[in-house]
């Protein structure tokens, strides 16, 4: 009887230590994020300061033309354009030149100074 209560005792502090590999195992393996590597959301769009894209070449009458819209004297007015630009999912604001790049949003960002992107949180049905 003493020869089944060690080997019973033995058995569930083995299963505890398989128990406790397998959870430091999923713990090792779970990726995280930096809160502040997270774009901060603001109504429709996601800010991504300091950081630039690669603009869109499907703009002008050809529809080869880069994405470039100047004269936007606002973030508002980036914004109005980028919701009348049907596939507009993200956009580079530069407020010192007044101008906008809607960007291709599947392109990595980089780092650039005095701009800031801007990704579509909500989607927007174009009719």
């Amino acid at each position: 009887m003493e020869a089944t209560l060690i080997f019973a005792i033995v058995g569930v502090i083995l299963v505890g230590i398989i128990i406790a590999l397998i959870a430091y195992t999923v713990v090792i393996r779970t990726t995280r994020i930096n809160p502040k590597s997270c774009p901060a959301t603001g109504g429709d769009f996601a800010v991504q300061p300091t950081k630039s894209g690669t603009s869109l070449k499907t703009c002008g009458s050809s529809g080869t033309s880069p994405c470039v819209f100047n004269q936007q004297n606002s973030l508002e007015a980036a914004i109005t354009t980028c919701n009348g630009v049907p596939g507009c999912s993200a956009f580079t604001y530069y407020p010192a030149g007044k101008a906008m790049h809607i960007i291709d949003s599947s392109q990595p960002l980089v780092t650039a100074t005095g701009v800031d992107t801007y990704i579509r949180q909500i989607p927007v049905i174009f009719e």
